[in-house]
């Protein structure tokens, strides 16, 4: 097994900079998540686009604004993006965004869930 730091946002309650332990023996070479080792500073949300795909110009708007409140956006045809923040402590702006949009959105992340 090994460390690997993680550099795009990806499943399993992560976020960008965590450190997991990923189990690396399987013959084909790929990787298989075991734990996290060490949480970074970033936090992870997930928005469900209901209005519009990922490709419309509303949310190309949408994206722009989220990019101005300093989130990173990954997006996921059609309808889903993920926005990684780097401070945990700056993650309220853009939640009250979201709110204040009325889009459904998640933590992806366990850090604001359990505290």
């Amino acid at each position: 097994m090994t460390c690997e730091t993680i550099k795009q946002t990806v499943g399993h309650g992560i976020s960008v900079g965590d450190t997991v332990r990923v189990d690396d023996t399987a013959p084909d070479g790929v990787l298989s998540y075991v734990e996290t080792v060490s949480r970074s500073s970033h936090a992870t949300v997930r928005v469900r686009l209901s209005e519009f795909t990922v490709d419309d110009d509303g949310a190309k708007a949408l994206i722009s604004e989220i990019e101005r409140l300093d989130g990173a956006v990954e997006c996921l045809p059609p309808r889903i993006i993920a926005i990684d923040v780097a401070e945990i402590s700056t993650v309220q702006r853009l939640v009250d965004f979201l709110t204040g949009k009325s889009l459904r959105w998640e933590w992806a992340d366990r850090k604001q869930q359990n505290g």
